[in-house]
């Protein structure tokens, strides 16, 4: 692999903006060690698998040759553009101003994700983005048919955060608690809910057969809360979330196995909406509408094992009419 300590043959680009799986337009490195390190070579593709393991190592950016950078900047930013418009076809032209906040936060969550220590700078950039993309929301009509069209599948942590908030919120509306600030805590509670597994070292990751990676797994919840809980601003019912979205209504979650009325409300709504979002991911290979369908049948029938039984109802209900198109 080639190696270079000069900075100024190489132009950094925001890894938030590199299309995962699609053939890049010129050799890409990562600065690592003191050094930049050839990773892929042109034509080759960025796999989306690998996004978090290079935030985990606390790298937010790439590299590309200064003298081709010109040329290979306007392929990548064509590339984000296509991507993004196609996106807009999905959702709608009337709700590109949504998709514009949301893409927005996207690219905080690189940011936020990859940085080596959480920051209360960052934490406070996510809370008033959040704000404006729940206010941009809520001005929509139908919430759920908004939700639907802006999920979008995928194994990246940043997505599957977004996908988690934006679940959660509804979730939350359906059942009964569409206050604002209940909404924005729950949305920041889910963005970061994960943010312990993420800081979990990638020689454990390596190796998830072994009891060390067990215990990190089990951990990442309390870790995450710890750090989290450091934030200046962060209020509790946000750590709440964080720490317990692992949590089973019999009691049989982690880190604290505990049951019921002990779970935080607003991680018992989270819970839910993380669960459905794996079961997605598990299934990405099968169609969208097939995948939809197996995560909806797997928290109907979870008969109170996972989740709180009083909140179900209304929630698969919800999910039957923004990605089933049938009803219980």
């Amino acid at each position: 692999m080639a190696d270079d300590t000069d900075h100024s043959k190489y132009s950094p680009y925001p890894l938030s903006k590199i299309q995962a799986d699609v053939p890049l337009p010129g050799d890409l490195y990562i600065f690592l060690n003191g050094h930049y390190v050839k990773y892929k070579e042109l034509g080759d593709s960025f796999p989306g698998s690998k996004f978090d393991l290079f935030l985990a190592k606390g790298v937010n950016q790439v590299y590309f040759m200064a003298d081709e950078f010109k040329h290979i900047q306007s392929e990548l930013n064509n590339l984000v553009e296509e991507n993004f418009e196609e996106m807009v076809v999905k959702v709608g032209e009337e709700n590109r101003d949504l998709l514009v906040k949301k893409e927005k936060i996207r690219e905080a969550l690189f940011e936020v994700f990859g940085e080596v220590e959480l920051n209360s700078a960052n934490v406070e950039m996510l809370q008033n983005m959040g704000k404006g993309y729940i206010e941009e929301l809520s001005k929509k009509t139908n919430i759920a048919a908004v939700i639907a069209k802006l999920y979008q599948l995928s194994e990246i942590l940043a997505d599957h955060s977004i996908n988690v908030g934006n679940l959660s919120m509804f979730f939350a509306m359906l059942v009964g608690n569409g206050d604002k600030g209940f909404l924005e805590e729950i949305y920041l509670g889910s963005l970061l809910h994960d943010y312990g597994k993420l800081k979990i070292p990638s020689n454990i990751l390596d190796n998830p057969n072994s009891p060390t990676f067990s215990k990190a797994i089990q951990d990442h919840p309390t870790k995450g809360a710890s750090m989290v809980k450091k934030i200046k601003g962060v209020g509790p019912n946000v750590i709440c979330i964080i720490e317990q979205h692992h949590e089973q209504f019999n009691g049989r979650g982690y880190p604290k196995s505990l049951i019921a009325g002990d779970i935080h409300p607003m991680a018992r709504i989270v819970s839910v909406a993380n669960i459905y979002d794996n079961v997605l991911t598990e299934n990405k290979i099968k169609k969208e509408a097939e995948a939809h369908k197996i995560a909806i049948k797997f928290v109907e029938y979870d008969r109170g094992k996972h989740f709180d039984p009083q909140l179900m109802p209304r929630i698969i209900d919800g999910l039957k009419l923004a990605f089933g198109n049938f009803y219980r």
